[in-house]
């Protein structure tokens, strides 16, 4: 389930790929500009209404592609937003709630592929603790390199406050003071010699 909690990470080419097939550039500024919030949305847009029209209730099929229009124009997510608009037209085109479908199938497929949901250490199990932390750390620096210092700041928090099996006593201080100071290339540095010590 996605949350305010959630943590996931963009990168560039990762946002290129969405650029080329959604119009990101209008969806991030009615999202004021916020980068983060958008791609968020896109995420909670699939998850919840990835199943929709499936429904035998025309009334209810109405209303929730009617919904799906919307958020897919808000979003950017032009095709998608046409065919909803097409649909609600004649709901019983079985040709245009195909593809309909097909076209909800791709953006699903394309949102999931391109934005990666980032699991949270503290579910980890003691014997892949190293792998999760690698990941972990993986995922902080696709994060530097997209400077979304949002997640940088969480990943770091989440980092600091678990408790990691491993040989290697860890000390994020020193990340947690480049996190602070928006210094990007020492949150660098400093991920590379945590790996080099695991």
């Amino acid at each position: 389930m996605i949350n305010n909690q959630t943590n996931f990470f963009v990168s560039q080419e990762a946002k290129q790929a969405l650029s080329n097939t959604f119009d990101t550039k209008s969806g991030i500024a009615r999202f004021a500009g916020k980068e983060v919030l958008y791609y968020k949305s896109l995420l909670k847009f699939i998850e919840n209404y990835y199943d929709v029209p499936k429904s035998d209730d025309q009334e209810e099929d109405r209303r929730m592609v009617h919904t799906v229009k919307g958020v897919a124009g808000n979003l950017g997510i032009n095709q998608l937003f046409e065919l909803a608009k097409e649909l609600l037209g004649d709901l019983t085109n079985q040709s245009v709630r195909e593809k309909y479908l097909q076209v909800f199938d791709e953006v699903a497929d394309i949102i999931q592929k391109n934005i990666k949901i980032i699991n949270s250490p503290e579910t980890i199990r003691t014997n892949d603790t190293k792998d999760v932390l690698i990941k972990q750390l993986d995922a902080l620096v696709i994060a530097i390199n997209s400077y979304q210092i949002e997640i940088c700041e969480s990943i770091i928090n989440k980092l600091s406050t678990t408790n990691w099996d491993v040989s290697t006593q860890i000390d994020f201080t020193p990340l947690n003071i480049a996190v602070e100071n928006y210094d990007y290339s020492s949150m660098e540095v400093i991920v590379s010699q945590i790996r080099k010590n695991l």
